[in-house]
């Protein structure tokens, strides 16, 4: 099957605050839930405005990770978690470019992403992703 191109990448921002977009932080914002159609795949920047380093994971799909900070990998790598850089303050945010795979056909329904750094989930870092059947 031909993978074809979700509607609309996501446009999460990992953040400590609030930041334009759609920001993924603890505690602060309702459970964010977006859709995705069987099927398809869509390319996510991943920006980190936080301070500290953030572990995103994602459950039940993989996601080929394609850069960093601009910067192509020599050889992108099927994961279901990579590591956010710490912003220092000053320049652009860090960012994580990752191609996410929605084509299996046992991933539709509702599954988590989170950081994988526990003191963050606890704290209320997570959302939910939902995969609709063709």
């Amino acid at each position: 099957m031909q993978p074809r191109l979700a509607e609309q990448p996501a446009g999460l921002i990992i953040s400590e605050k609030r930041s334009p977009g759609r920001s993924f932080r603890s505690r602060s914002d309702p459970l964010q839930i977006f859709a995705r159609r069987f099927g398809s795949y869509t390319l996510e920047s991943l920006p980190c405005h936080a301070g500290e380093v953030h572990t995103f994971h994602i459950h039940q799909i993989h996601f080929l990770f394609l850069e960093v900070n601009g910067r192509k990998l020599p050889s992108p790598e099927w994961r279901d978690t990579v590591i956010l850089p710490a912003w220092d303050g000053a320049g652009p945010y860090p960012t994580v470019k990752l191609r996410l795979d929605f084509r299996d056909p046992s991933i539709a329904g509702v599954f988590p992403f989170h950081c994988h750094i526990l003191d963050h989930e606890d704290a209320g870092m997570m959302a939910t992703v939902q995969v609709n059947p063709k």
